[in-house]
């Protein structure tokens, strides 16, 4: 059960996402799992991936590092685990194992999968086979989780590398990729705030406060082709309320 809960989620173009998590649960022996659902089995790049037979025989794996790469239709995604500083990162899947919960797998039955589940319907709807699980070690009533996530070409074979950083109260990354040197903060505790500071050839092109609540109504948008569809379709206004103008 959870008490509270906030998400920063910062993307820098192109292919950047930083994703900062505070999770308070209502017990602290109440688990916390990060999850990240995949179209194929993620590798773990900097440690080994070995079979886990505590929930089940099959389908389960324990990353000794804290970077996962997936390939999947020439493209490449990598996970960067920073927080929590002691974690268990799992990866589980594929046949058999894609709609598990608790050693159980709830499928599709026979039918739905000849048609309706088709290849490419899976792949258009982007239904993933495996995903990455993270868990802090010890139980606590709150824990912070923090990734960096890189989005690019298939040939890629590793990730840039990824500094945390910590300061009294704050945490965050530190990284240079696509031609910037990034600085990213959070504030772990408190209101929710942070800071990002943006340098590409040894100029500032970016250094200012993160957001605090959702901002954008949508309306800076309103000459884009989908803008009426943002409006109108249900199904795209679950994250903000916008009223048409």
């Amino acid at each position: 059960m959870v008490k509270g809960f906030t998400r920063q989620f910062l993307y820098i173009r192109p292919g950047i996402v930083v994703i900062f998590d505070r999770v308070t649960a209502a017990h602290p022996q109440d688990a916390k799992h990060w999850y990240l659902h995949t179209m194929e089995k993620p590798e773990c790049i900097d440690g080994e991936l070995t079979p886990d037979t505590r929930v089940h025989p099959q389908g389960h794996f324990v990353a000794a590092g804290r970077t996962l790469r997936v390939a999947h239709g020439g493209s490449v995604l990598f996970s960067k685990t920073l927080l929590p500083e002691l974690a268990e990162i799992r990866v589980q899947g594929g046949k058999g194992h894609q709609f598990e919960v608790n050693g159980e797998n709830f499928d599709m039955y026979d039918a739905w999968w000849k048609k309706v589940g088709t290849p490419q319907y899976q792949e258009e709807i982007g239904i993933g086979w495996w995903r990455a699980e993270v868990e802090p070690r010890s139980p606590s009533a709150e824990d912070v989780f923090l990734h960096v996530l890189w989005a690019t070409d298939d040939d890629t074979p590793a990730m840039f590398p990824v500094e945390k950083v910590s300061k009294q109260g704050q945490a965050g990354a530190r990284f240079s990729a696509e031609g910037l040197d990034v600085e990213v903060i959070f504030a772990t505790t408190g209101e929710v705030a942070g800071c990002i500071k943006l340098t590409r050839g040894g100029q500032v092109v970016c250094d200012r406060p993160l957001a605090s609540a959702i901002e954008d109504d949508y309306q800076k948008w309103h000459s884009d082709s989908r803008f009426d569809a943002w409006m109108t379709n249900p199904y795209m206004r679950s994250a903000v309320g916008v009223t048409k103008k």
